[in-house]
């Protein structure tokens, strides 16, 4: 399913089409049509025989619950922590369906995530609606105390939006020693009314503190901006931003708007490249959505993020989240035995001697370790030349550890080289 989000089709019988304007064998190569929607229809993740009504989330409870641990065991999160909400698009019928305007994807279901500032999530929790008569802040306080209930008197600063923010819910993070940061809405109960009714020109500041730390400001940009925060370096004053107007005079902004951009950068960039090649297509089940989107995609943006952190110690360079996703599929598909791909009576690219072969990744560098693709090769010199062949065969770093002299091949050579023998 990776390699479905790599390379994107119509519909997903289109990837066994015999069609020449499909002409992709990947998947059909590794998998028969009939086994793949055979699997896909009996993924399960629960018991439906313990089904209980007031468990909303039943049928996917045992994987939510593996990955909200696994998540939380194999990284630090640092001291600056940021709340958001995403949305898994979903059109379908179900109770909790959440309608959210600024989303690309309007209608779908909602998620609370836990992020740090380089888009690891942390911690997350999925809306099934409210189950009482909480009222709307309440709900919001008590969800940033769920998701941050780990991480609390460690020092740690919270970022989150006017959705959640509120002076009741600074309050108790401070008492539990975390700092908090992020706008607030005017109408808030417990704010000073002479700082958000206050009239101010565009550049002027304005802000009160309580008598337990919690700090309102008031900044005049394009449009008024409040923010609260508990944060002690945060005050009335402007900071430069390094950047220049039309006039090349210092743009100035608020102390507290400045980190709370800088933080936020985190969630976008979390939702951004998880919907960079997704797996996700229309479907009625609305749990196997939910929980092919966390499995196939918040865990391998995690997992980009944690490989992308701890490579330069290893003086290994960065990778695009594509390369990531590319060599996780081919991680996952070459290293599992052959034979084991494409079970089943159907006519098959895989059996005979061919199980005997495998392709395997040269260790090092891929820069200096990828040559040309023999059987590629051969075919455009045969067809264009040796010239042209030099210039326009693709490089590889894969190779059969078999055949004799272990020539380098692509993946489709690869397979079409040893079904043909076969």
């Amino acid at each position: 399913m990776i390699s479905m989000g790599l390379v994107n089709m119509p519909s997903m019988e289109c990837y066994w089409s015999k069609k020449t304007l499909y002409a992709y064998d990947f998947v059909k190569r590794n998998i028969t049509r009939s086994r793949f929607f055979l699997l896909l229809r009996m993924l399960h993740f629960n018991d439906n025989e313990t089904f209980e009504q007031n468990r909303r989330l039943h049928k996917i409870e045992p994987i939510l619950d593996m990955l909200k641990n696994n998540f939380k065991s194999v990284y630090s999160p640092g001291e600056k922590l940021v709340v958001d909400e995403s949305l898994v698009p979903f059109r379908g019928r179900i109770f909790f369906r959440q309608y959210i305007p600024g989303k690309s994807h309007k209608y779908g279901i909602k998620l609370y995530k836990l992020c740090t500032v380089n888009g690891y999530t942390w911690n997350f929790e999925v809306y099934t609606g409210n189950l009482s008569n909480v009222p709307e802040h309440n709900h919001s306080e008590s969800i940033v105390l769920k998701l941050a209930k780990p991480l609390l008197k460690n020092g740690a600063t919270i970022y989150a939006d006017n959705y959640y923010s509120s002076v009741p819910l600074a309050e108790k993070l401070l008492q539990e020693k975390t700092y908090y940061c992020g706008t607030v809405r005017k109408n808030r109960k417990l704010l000073p009314q002479d700082v958000m009714s206050a009239k101010l020109k565009r550049g002027e500041v304005t802000g009160k503190m309580n008598s337990k730390g919690v700090k309102i400001c008031h900044w005049k940009d394009k449009r008024d901006v409040f923010t609260l925060s508990t944060c002690p370096e945060h005050d009335v004053q402007l900071v430069p931003t390094g950047k220049k107007n039309r006039m090349g005079e210092e743009v100035m902004k608020h102390g507290c708007i400045t980190d709370y951009n800088a933080a936020k950068i985190g969630v976008d960039k979390s939702d951004q490249m998880t919907f960079y090649n997704s797996v996700l297509r229309k479907s009625t089940k609305w749990y196997r959505k939910l929980a092919i989107e966390l499995l196939l995609g918040t865990s391998i943006v995690n997992a980009w993020v944690i490989y992308n952190q701890f490579c330069l110690p290893q003086r290994r360079r960065k990778m695009s989240i594509l390369k990531f996703k590319e060599s996780l599929a081919m991680s996952l598909i070459c290293g599992i035995a052959k034979e084991n791909l494409n079970p089943g009576p159907g006519r098959s690219n895989i059996s005979g001697k061919r199980k005997s072969h495998e392709l395997v990744e040269a260790d090092g560098p891929k820069s200096k370790k990828r040559k040309r693709c023999l059987s590629c090769y051969s075919q455009i010199a045969n067809a264009e030349g040796t010239k042209v062949a030099r210039s326009k065969t693709r490089k590889v770093n894969t190779y059969c550890d078999t055949c004799e002299n272990k020539p380098y091949l692509c993946v489709s050579c690869f397979n079409l080289k040893h079904s043909i023998s076969s």
